[in-house]
């Protein structure tokens, strides 16, 4: 899915996890995440206030099979598309 949202705004990403029991780790295509950081383990992401750098892909691993965070294809990936609007 694609998120439009206004510069300034909050934005939450959630992510079910497969129920496997394994982790629900978020990651930035391209880049680290809003809080520096290359990953967010959980399912939820919350971004106070979104500025233009943090428009991009945000993508959801749960890491319940043998895959890794390394990996770019598996059935456990789920993709947001965030598009800021500015002001």
């Amino acid at each position: 899915p694609v998120y439009n949202i206004l510069e300034g705004k909050e934005l939450a990403l959630i992510c079910k996890g497969g129920g496997g029991g394994g982790h629900t780790v978020w990651r930035r295509k391209d880049g680290l995440m809003p809080n520096g950081q290359p990953y967010i383990l959980g399912g939820q992401v919350i971004i106070e206030r979104v500025g233009r750098e943090d428009g991009g892909e945000y993508q959801c691993w749960d890491n319940n099979t043998t895959t890794t965070t390394t990996t770019t294809t598996t059935h456990n990936y789920r993709g947001k598309v965030v598009n800021v609007q500015c002001k």
